[in-house]
C-alpha cells in the first residue's frame, strides 16, 4: 500500500510540477533543476526523474525497506501540496 500511494504522489508531483511551471513558475528544486539539464527537454528531464524515483521505491519494497516510505510519502505529499498552492494563488491572480 505504502508503494502505491508513493506512486501516486510521484504521478501527482509531476503533473502539479508540469502545470505550475506552465504558469511560468521554475522548478524549485536546485538539484532535479540541474538533472533536467541533461536531457532534451524540461518535461523529458522530468519523466527520467520520476522514473528513476519509481524505481528506487520499488526497490525499498522489494527489499522490505517500510521506512523509505515512512519518509518519502509525507515529503512528496507536502510538495504536492505546496504545489497545488501556488497553482491555485497564480490562477486567483
Amino acid at each position: 500500500m505504502a508503494f502505491t500511494i508513493f506512486v501516486i504522489l510521484q504521478i501527482l508531483d509531476l503533473i502539479t510540477t508540469l502545470w505550475f511551471t506552465h504558469f511560468g513558475l521554475r522548478e524549485g528544486n536546485p538539484l532535479v533543476l540541474w538533472l533536467t539539464h541533461f536531457a532534451p527537454n524540461f518535461t523529458a528531464g522530468l519523466f527520467l526523474i520520476k522514473a528513476w524515483a519509481i524505481g528506487m521505491g520499488w526497490i525499498a519494497k522489494r527489499a522490505g525497506h517500510p521506512m523509505f516510505f515512512y519518509i518519502t510519502n509525507p515529503l512528496f505529499a507536502f510538495v504536492v501540496l505546496w504545489n497545488m498552492y501556488w497553482i491555485l494563488f497564480l490562477r486567483a491572480w
